[in-house]
């Protein structure tokens, strides 16, 4: 039985002024059916990109297991199904029961391996890249958005498919989809990533219970953080007030008073209103950091370092498209893109 391992890592995305990961530490059992939950932008594919070894971070991970990825990238759609089943799962000929077998608990006929993989429905290629994934029972699944193409049938299907597997990290937004599927819960929240033992109604029964608690405290935690800005403001205006006054006396003592020496006393000023406002930022983070994993709505902010760019971005001339089936018209003259 193999083990995961995730040690102090950290990682941040180029540009971006903060971690999205900050001293990370979890340990899974090989054997466990996670669901992967947060919030959008919260860093739950780029946690299986990292187990997957597809990205420099600092700490360690270290595991004896073998991660497949779901959605996997198909080079070639027009290719015969079973060509890619073969590519993407390094089976041979000898071999493709074990994807037949696969295919049949998904409720997909098997004459699929010998259509183009381009001429499957959604749901069907998305059965047919879950089976290749579970081929090797030997390895550790990262199943990202499995749903996403799936009628409300063929999401029972898969539900009731992976409840017979074991050994997988599942994200989906579909709580119906995840409860009889998962066994633990790996939540990345606000303040730190927890890992709970039960599926999507147990951690959101904790969660709960743990929001309760925090909005208890919410409360005396405001009028903590407004008493801590009244006190900055008195002990500002009074700075103020001071300085001034001491200036005014002087200045009766002598007219001719220095043009110098009043911009150092007012840079005197404005160091002590400094320090008094760095005071409150810092008691006043200290308390928000006390509601620890409370969703806090908040204005939208971008994690990321301000990038200038050029005023043209795109210069392209004879340019034409294609995805699939479809060709875009030929751009017969240059069209420059403005940022």
């Amino acid at each position: 039985m193999g083990t995961i391992q995730i040690e102090n890592v950290s990682f941040k995305y180029d540009q971006m002024v903060d971690n999205l990961f900050e001293s990370l530490n979890l340990k899974i059992d090989s054997s466990w059916k996670l669901g992967l939950i947060g919030r959008n932008g919260r860093g739950k594919t780029t946690l299986m990109n990292l187990l997957l070894g597809k990205l420099t971070y600092q700490g360690k991970i270290v595991s004896n297991l073998n991660f497949y990825y779901y959605p996997q990238t198909v080079p070639d759609k027009n290719l015969p199904t079973v060509q890619i089943v073969q590519q993407l799962a390094h089976l041979e000929e000898y071999d493709l029961w074990k994807i037949e077998i696969e295919l049949e608990k998904l409720h997909v006929d098997t004459k699929v391996l010998q259509q183009n993989f381009l001429t499957l429905s959604p749901g069907e290629r998305t059965k047919v890249l879950l089976a290749i994934l579970f081929v090797d029972e030997s390895g550790f699944q990262l199943i990202d958005e499995p749903t996403n193409h799936l009628d409300i049938e063929g999401r029972k299907i898969v539900s009731k498919y992976l409840q017979s597997k074991k050994g997988f990290i599942v994200i989906s937004h579909d709580k119906a989809f995840l409860n009889p599927v998962i066994d633990h819960v790996i939540s990345i929240n606000r303040a730190d990533v927890d890992v709970y033992k039960g599926n999507f109604d147990t951690w959101q029964e904790n969660k709960d219970c743990q929001d309760n608690q925090e909005l208890e405290q919410k409360d005396q935690l405001k009028k903590d953080i407004h008493r801590l800005h009244e006190t900055a403001v008195k002990r500002e205006n009074w700075s103020n007030s001071a300085e001034a006054q001491k200036n005014k006396n002087r200045y009766k003592e002598s007219v001719n008073l220095d043009k110098g020496f009043i911009s150092h006393k007012s840079a005197k000023m404005m160091k002590k209103a400094k320090t008094a406002e760095k005071r409150v930022n810092s008691a006043i983070s200290a308390k928000q950091k006390l509601l620890k994993n409370i969703e806090i709505e908040e204005p939208i902010t971008l994690n990321y370092e301000t990038v200038s760019h050029p005023d043209v971005l795109v210069d392209v001339d004879n340019l034409s498209l294609q995805h699939e089936d479809i060709t875009t018209p030929l751009a017969s003259k240059s069209k420059k893109i403005m940022s």
